[in-house]
């Protein structure tokens, strides 16, 4: 997940790539489904942790297994209204968060920001 805020020709921004963010709305369908089925969390964990301390290279094909797909959530676990309705509150708190968190060091100049510029926040 490679969210991050600076600055850039005098202006503050956050950055949320689009990747980062698929990547995050599948680890929420999977803690929504997981939940719901009544099946054990830690396994998420366990997943964020093999790719903490693994490469790449040490998968089939040299690339990470996506997060469904290793968690052996099912294709259309969002066909299910709980699953669906769970997972886009998970979604829609964890990006609040992130956007807050990173308005936050603009905010306090973490990393050095002066100048900052909000825009239609201001």
């Amino acid at each position: 997940m490679d969210y991050y805020s600076g600055q850039r020709g005098g202006r503050s921004f956050v950055a949320m790539p689009v990747l980062s963010l698929m990547f995050l709305e599948d680890l929420c369908t999977a803690y929504a489904w997981l939940h719901l089925k009544g099946y054990s969390l830690e396994t998420i964990d366990e997943y964020i942790t093999m790719l903490r301390y693994k490469k790449a290279a040490d998968f089939p094909d040299g690339r990470y297994p996506p997060p469904l797909k290793a968690l052996k959530i099912p294709p259309n676990a969002l066909a299910e209204r709980a699953v669906d309705d769970l997972s886009l509150r998970f979604r829609n708190t964890a990006y609040a968060f992130i956007l807050l968190h990173e308005i936050g060091h603009i905010l306090y100049e973490h990393r050095g920001y002066k100048n900052i510029y909000f825009g239609e926040l201001a």
